[in-house]
């Protein structure tokens, strides 16, 4: 079993505890770990104590997190930060398909993909000439990129993955004073690419609702149309959809699994 199915399981064991934190001693032997080596798995898998992890599946913690990342779009929304086009955290440069610009089935491109593990399971990566256009947790991505791309030669390189969900994963590491800024590269409807430029601007660590995406994007009343584009999102983790829940504080869909959609958001709670 690897470490995140482990961390899987702790999550669903906390959800049985909706709103009281288990006993480390009860929640490793859910896991089938002595309490030990389940101190050492979250040692190895965040580098922080099960107990500052579970505090970030309190139900609380993410109501005080959706109000706070609430807020702080209700700033950009106020100080035309969003019509300006620049972003809180600058760890990713989205960069969007444009008509005329390149083909839209991929002639003439060379994508390099492969797959890596994270601490949120094997993930799927692929970057082409303008930067990364893909990530996906799971085994099955192949066909989306495919699909997305019919006609652009697609080389595999497991290594190479590994080596780039490295450097993707240590930014996006709450405990690391490193910051890397990353190329991103996304096609869609206007619409789409709107909505996903938008959760550029949910800060690390915070959450938002559909409302107020909608909000950002100059479409209150579109929080319905804001869910399906931010189910499409081509570029998980980086692309923080992960982060946007009901404005009631339940977590919503997540194309990736419930289970890994809240392991994330724990994993960047935590300071």
């Amino acid at each position: 079993m690897s470490d995140f199915e482990r961390i899987g399981k702790v999550i669903r064991f906390a959800d049985k505890n909706r709103g009281v934190l288990p006993e480390i001693k009860k929640a490793a032997y859910f896991t089938g770990l002595s309490e030990p080596d389940f101190r050492r798995l979250f040692c190895r898998w965040g580098g922080l104590p099960p107990e500052d992890f579970l505090q970030g599946l309190k139900p609380e913690n993410t109501i005080e997190r959706l109000r706070a990342g609430n807020r702080a779009l209700d700033t950009g929304i106020e100080s035309g930060l969003f019509r300006t086009g620049r972003f809180h955290e600058l760890r990713v440069n989205a960069a969007v398909a444009t008509p005329g610009e390149i083909s839209p089935d991929g002639t003439g491109w060379v994508i390099q993909a492969g797959y890596a593990e994270t601490p949120f399971g094997i993930c799927l990566i692929a970057e082409g000439p303008r930067g990364i256009c893909h990530l996906s947790f799971g085994d099955d991505g192949w066909n989306e990129i495919r699909a997305d791309w019919p006609r652009a030669e697609l080389i595999r390189d497991d290594g190479w993955a590994e080596e780039l969900c490295r450097a993707v994963f240590m930014a996006g590491q709450p405990r690391t004073t490193e910051r890397l800024t990353l190329r991103l590269f996304v096609k869609g409807s206007p619409f789409q690419v709107k909505v996903w430029r938008a959760l550029l601007h949910i800060p690390d660590g915070q959450l938002a609702s559909y409302g107020k995406v909608a909000e950002l994007i100059g479409s209150p009343k579109a929080s319905r149309a804001v869910g399906a584009a931010v189910g499409n999102n081509p570029i998980a983790f980086l692309i923080p959809c992960h982060r946007v829940i009901r404005g009631s504080g339940a977590l919503g869909g997540y194309r990736w699994g419930i289970a890994r959609k809240r392991a994330i958001q724990a994993w960047e709670f935590i300071p």
